[in-house]
């Protein structure tokens, strides 16, 4: 008994090719591996899966070698042939003779050729009984197949692409402009999550041969700027630094501490509050809102819009409205102009153009002196000094200019008032309840309970701290006095070309009205009273 090949048996070719359709479709395993990505549960987490893509690898194990080999040696002149598939997976036997054959005779044609596994014993038997298949083959051994590996998943921590949302006020009205699209995340941050790829289990041939299990795709996550791997293996990716979260090609992840719009702020965006710096390339739009820790650059123009900015604040193209929006920035401002709008900044404005019907507070500097350097209008109030082309108009404006105040230490100082006066009525009845414990106890030999001894014990105390408490408050009063004084005699208001009628500047708590236009000026505060520098030379 030998091995044959059917196909070399015109008779068998057409009996083989029913026999392998019938088997793949009668195969309960047949589609495990169809998609080449093995089942895997997914878990119960709040992130997005992404799976590493099959390849050519990764195919359905059955497609290749699961039917009779191509070649084998020409035996249909044998009463019993046997044939093993190319992929070592099925063994088949032919019975040519028309009558019944031993159980043994087909396993040791089995043995002969080496088939010692997954042995069908049911086929082996229904094969040689009388009414047996006669004449094509048979599958008398089964091995076990390689199985197709896991492939790796990333597991991501954020939105891909958030979206708007929307939310509501106590009254239930819709709030459009808080739609919440900045996807942001703080330092330490679980970003993404890679569960590896795993092998496929072993399969074994009929003729017992070990396979190995096919190795699921890999894919890699790449730390981007602003992130960096919680652990060697690469598997779990954290923020390094606060910002907002992106997912770029390639599976990598980067975190910003700079949040950058390509268009308005408008109702496409909502509101934008973001710990970093922020840039608008376009304008941000009346009744949006703008809050970051960091700078702020807006390219385009702001109408009556909020800024609160903890860094420096740009506008390049203007702060124009109707009086309803504000700018409050910690660091310094650089505006190209301003029209009926508001800004409270900590440190130095720098204004290119002009200030008109405005109202500027800073504790540095206000600087308008490029274009036009016109200010018009409202209130300028810069606490070291003010530098300007033009002040008022021909229309005689009302314009306030002031320089050298620090309100927050002026009401400091008001509160820390001479103590002198208070100090002697405070004297008085504290002597005034000391006499009276001091007679009871020694003149008229009365006992004082435990509360009044306490009293009179306390209030002995209370009369040698007095006058050391005066001569702090003293010491207080006059440090923060002499810092008005020094601010007031730092102050200047600087105009290089023209004052209207209509000015009035304020030096300290100082104020004077310019009656007559003049030309160049520069006002300070000399002996109690504010001089013309320029006209008094």
């Amino acid at each position: 008994m030998s091995m044959f090949h059917p196909h070399n048996d015109p008779e068998l070719r057409r009996l083989y090719q029913v026999t392998q359709e019938s088997e793949a479709m009668g195969d309960p395993d047949a589609s495990e591996f169809d998609t080449g990505r093995a089942e895997h549960p997914q878990e119960s987490l709040d992130h997005i899966e992404v799976e590493a893509l099959d390849d050519a690898d990764n195919r359905d194990l059955d497609e290749e070698g699961s039917g009779p080999p191509e070649s084998i040696d020409d035996a249909t002149n044998q009463p019993i042939s046997v044939a093993v598939s190319d992929n070592g997976l099925q063994a088949y036997a032919i019975i040519r003779v028309n009558r019944r054959v031993a159980n043994s005779t087909i396993k040791k044609a089995l043995e002969e050729n080496g088939i010692i596994y997954g042995i069908d014993e049911g086929a082996i038997t229904e094969l040689c009984s009388d009414e047996g298949p006669r004449g094509f083959p048979t599958i008398v051994a089964k091995g076990d197949k390689q199985g197709a590996g896991t492939n790796a998943v990333m597991h991501l921590y954020f939105e891909r692409a958030p979206k708007p949302t929307i939310t509501y006020d106590e009254q239930g009205q819709a709030d459009y402009k808080e739609s919440g699209v900045i996807q942001q995340v703080r330092k330490g941050a679980l970003l993404a999550k890679k569960t590896p790829a795993e092998r496929g289990k072993s399969g074994t041939t009929v003729t017992g041969e070990k396979t190995s299990g096919r190795m699921g795709r890999d894919l890699k996550i790449v730390a981007g700027a602003g992130t960096k791997f919680e652990d060697s293996e690469g598997l779990r990716l954290i923020a390094q630094r606060g910002g907002v979260v992106s997912l770029h090609k390639g599976n990598e992840i980067s975190v910003s501490d700079e949040y950058i719009i390509e268009g308005d702020v408008d109702f496409s965006t909502g509101n934008i509050k973001f710990d970093g710096a922020v840039v608008v390339r376009g304008n941000v739009l009346s009744g949006f809102k703008i809050v970051a820790t960091g700078d702020i650059e807006i390219k385009g123009v702001v109408e009556d819009a909020e800024i609160h900015c903890g860094g420096n604040l740009q506008i390049r193209g203007g702060f124009i409205g109707k009086g309803k929006g504000i700018a409050r920035v910690c660091g310094e401002t650089h505006i190209r102009f301003l029209e009926n709008q508001n800004v409270i900044c900590n440190n130095d404005v720098y204004v290119a153009e002009e200030i008109v019907f405005s109202n500027v507070t800073c504790g540095g500097e206000l600087m308008v002196k490029f274009g036009k350097g016109t200010i018009i209008g409202g209130v300028a109030n810069a606490r070291r000094g003010i530098q300007m082309k033009v002040a008022g108009n021909l229309h005689h404006q009302k314009t306030s200019l002031i320089s050298g105040q620090n309100k927050s230490l002026t009401e400091r100082y008001r509160l820390a008032v001479d103590p002198a006066p208070a100090l002697v009525i405070m004297k008085d009845r504290i002597q005034t309840a000391l006499d009276s414990l001091v007679k009871r106890k020694y003149s008229d030999n009365e006992e004082l309970t435990k509360e009044e001894s306490e009293a009179m014990d306390y209030l002995y105390k209370q009369m040698a701290g007095i006058d050391g408490w005066a001569e702090e408050i003293g010491k207080i009063r006059e440090k923060m006095d002499h810092e008005i004084t020094k601010l007031e005699a730092n102050a200047y208001i600087r105009i290089e070309q023209r004052v209207y009628e209509g000015v009035t500047v304020t030096i300290g708590n100082r104020p004077r009205v310019i009656d007559k236009e003049t030309g160049r000026s520069e006002f300070r505060l000399a002996d109690g009273e504010i001089d013309n520098i320029v006209t008094k030379k």
